[in-house]
């Protein structure tokens, strides 16, 4: 990665302005191997032992990818002190990422705004805004994958790394385990190709915030805030070619296109949402404490999940997948503080046993994430289904769009809480040394914080009638941990 940077800046009166260019170069070789060396699966110990196998699977063509990726961004903004109790902040920045079978998206205009406003002359009040839009780069992975299966086509003849699957030993020319194929030979199965949008437009937020803040005396703030973010043209992994029959003989599937199976293009299609009501006091460091809690009343939602490019439920309808995003979670708690004796240096024979000792610790609390429910059926999309609402049962391989499912994330996890203590002690040394011994406490009151669940309900009807194990607890976060150090400053 090649990068140059440059900035300016001038004051003029009330003015402070910044202007400044960012070149960005990538240049990257992925290698991506696959199952070049032959992928053997067996049933059972007794059939590896045998060399019986029930399936093989071996990646043939150039594992290598190459991409260059230049990128500019260019600002200029202005920090304007309108008055004595008023600051405003004006920017405007503008981004152009150039990827070879992407079409360059060049209406990546940024406008920015912000403002700081303390109308008392003790300035113990201050409110703070800002405002703007802020836009992603498309992630080089994803053209990787692109470029890897067929050069981004869905030519039959152009495939990078073609590869056979499914073959079983009593196949005709079938190797003989451990062996591997000189050549690609056995192939029945149709291709799954992965493509990216050629438009694809880059990701960006729509963010923006305000704050109030009031200073109680030594040290002591209080504020209360809020912030919005909408996500647009968000990346998922949306299928192309979608099947709408059950795969016979050599229907397969009713498909747009018969001569091959799934195009999983990535597109810009996907949306979030974010509300956040933030609370927070901080007493800053004194001779012998500080405290800092933040309370956060927030609600997350959209249409992707935090999974490796996620896809929709119903390729033909995104918004079926709007729900609580992975990562929505109501309310979180945190608490950190620290009280210590005197770190002067000690003169008496009690100032050398009191001085230098300090006690810190941190409390998180966070309400309970959601789960994805899945049933575990098979549907003629090959997405992954949920149950359906209104008590309804489905049946194996039928057609998303002809049924309602209950909502994307309906799960709901467990809380989180853990206590951490730290205790310290420093003790001067001649010659400007200084050591410090510590204990260090994490998860104190050792509650167990259920991390992973067993999400698949099963194929009865939502709620009443899940398999015996949905919802049972999969992983649980770490124990209580203790931690030794001695530490030498120098």
């Amino acid at each position: 990665m090649y990068q140059l940077v440059d900035n300016l800046s001038h004051q003029s009166g009330a003015h402070a302005l910044r202007a400044g260019i960012d070149v960005l170069f990538n240049d990257d070789t992925i290698t991506y191997p696959r199952s070049v060396r032959g992928s053997y699966m067996f049933a059972s110990m007794a059939g590896f032992l045998s060399g019986n196998y029930s399936g093989f699977t071996q990646t043939f063509g150039n594992p290598f990818v190459s991409q260059t990726n230049p990128n500019l961004g260019i600002y200029a903004q202005d920090e304007w002190r309108v008055g004595n109790e008023l600051t405003l902040n004006l920017g405007l920045r503008y981004d152009l990422q150039f990827l070879a079978p992407i079409e360059t998206d060049s209406n990546n205009l940024s406008p920015r705004v912000g403002f700081a406003w303390s109308p008392t002359t003790s300035r113990n009040f201050i409110v703070r805004g800002n405002a703007g839009l802020y836009f992603d780069r498309v992630p080089l992975r994803a053209v990787a994958n692109a470029v890897l299966s067929a050069g981004n086509t869905t030519d039959l003849d152009k495939l990078h790394q073609p590869s056979v699957s499914g073959i079983i030993p009593t196949q005709a020319g079938a190797p003989t385990f451990p062996a591997i194929l000189p050549e690609r030979l056995l192939t029945t199965t149709l291709v799954d190709f992965t493509t990216i949008d050629k438009h694809l437009h880059n990701a960006y937020a729509k963010q923006a915030s305000v704050e109030v803040e009031h200073t109680l005396g030594d040290g002591r703030t209080v504020s209360v805030g809020y912030q919005y973010l909408a996500g647009e043209n968000l990346l998922m992994s949306v299928n192309q070619n979608v099947p709408t029959c059950v795969a016979i003989a050599t229907n397969n599937g009713c498909r747009p296109i018969a001569t091959y199976r799934n195009n999983s293009q990535y597109s810009s299609v996907a949306e979030s949402t974010y509300h956040g009501l933030h609370v927070s006091f901080v007493q800053r460091a004194t001779t012998w404490a500080n405290l800092r809690l933040t309370y956060t009343l927030s609600k997350s939602m959209n249409d992707v999940g935090e999974a490796f490019f996620s896809s929709p439920i119903d390729p033909a309808e995104i918004k079926r997948d709007w729900g609580r995003s992975d990562d929505d979670q109501r309310h979180r708690l945190v608490i950190t503080g620290a009280v210590n004796t005197s770190m002067s240096e000690a003169a008496t024979a009690w100032e050398r046993i009191s001085h230098g000792f300090q006690v810190s610790g941190m409390l998180q609390f966070y309400s309970a994430l959601p789960f994805n429910i899945t049933s575990g059926v098979p549907n003629l999309q090959g997405t992954t289904s949920r149950p359906l609402a209104n008590g309804a049962v489905a049946s194996s391989n039928f057609d998303v769009r002809a049924v309602e499912f209950i909502p994307r994330n309906a799960g709901v996890g467990s809380d989180f809480f853990t206590l951490s203590l730290r205790i310290s002690r420093a003790v001067p040394i001649p010659d400007g040394l200084r050591a410090e011994a510590l204990v260090e406490a994490f998860n104190i009151t050792d509650r167990v914080n259920n991390v992973i669940r067993n999400n698949t309900f099963g194929a009865g009807a939502y709620p009443t009638d899940a398999v015996a194990n949905f919802n049972t607890i999969t992983a649980v976060g770490d124990s209580r941990t203790f931690q030794f150090g001695v530490r030498l400053t120098f």
